[in-house]
């Protein structure tokens, strides 16, 4: 005979999102305290901020801890499944990279033959036409144009498929940067624009900084104190 199993002493586990919206419900109530802290004129002001910040920081770790419950498990999981598949996908990856590099030059080298062909036969042309011309001004019969035929240059097609797939030539523009000291003054302003707009002027001049102290003097810098509140709950 089957027993029948009691649920009177089972535990309800809340799904997350009842969690979470338990701890949101009273976000409005913060929102609309917080419009007051805005602007402190009192030390009485800042004690009832700080008293509130500190309500605020405990819903901020609550739902942290909510989310790391949830979360870090499946972020453990997939960092082990990761570490399955990363040193294979490295390995192949590597020689995907020699192959590809070798392709390259083969197309490079058969590039820089056909220019040099096309020069070639270009040059001769030149040279033809030059006769031509120098027989005319000396007033002697100018022969007939011999029939010059352009070299025709074999290239590996762009796209070559097979059974398992394809592969696929693109050329494409590549920079390397041999010496930053000879890149020119405006090509050199584009670099630091771009600096400027990732935030790296910061990085580069807060060593300075801590070095030379305040009274520092950067052209085209302000440099000045702010508090950064650190609250703990």
């Amino acid at each position: 005979m089957v027993k029948k199993q009691s649920i009177e002493n089972v535990e309800v586990v809340a799904s997350p999102e009842v969690k979470v919206q338990e701890i949101a419900l009273d976000f409005k109530k913060f929102e609309k305290k917080s419009g007051s802290m805005v602007t402190i004129l009192s030390e009485e002001d800042y004690r009832s901020a700080n008293d509130f910040l500190i309500e605020v920081k405990g819903r901020i770790n609550r739902v942290k801890l909510l989310k790391d419950e949830y979360i870090k498990p499946l972020k453990e999981n997939i960092r082990k499944l990761e570490s399955l598949f990363t040193d294979p996908q490295k390995n192949y990856e590597r020689i995907e990279a020699i192959v590809k590099r070798s392709m390259g030059d083969f197309r490079l080298m058969v590039e820089k033959e056909a220019r040099e062909q096309e020069r070639l036969f270009h040059v001769k042309q030149e040279e033809e036409n030059r006769k031509r011309l120098e027989a005319a001004k000396k007033g002697e019969d100018v022969p007939a144009p011999k029939p010059m035929i352009a070299p025709t240059v074999v290239r590996p097609e762009s796209t070559i498929k097979s059974d398992e797939g394809k592969s696929t030539a693109s050329k494409v523009v590549k920079f390397e940067l041999i010496d930053a000291s000879k890149l020119p003054k405006k090509y050199k302003d584009l670099v630091f624009d771009l600096a400027v707009s990732k935030g790296l002027v910061e990085q580069v001049l807060r060593p300075v900084v801590k070095v030379e102290g305040m009274k520092c003097d950067i052209t085209g810098i302000r440099v000045y104190e702010d508090f950064d509140i650190s609250v703990t709950a």
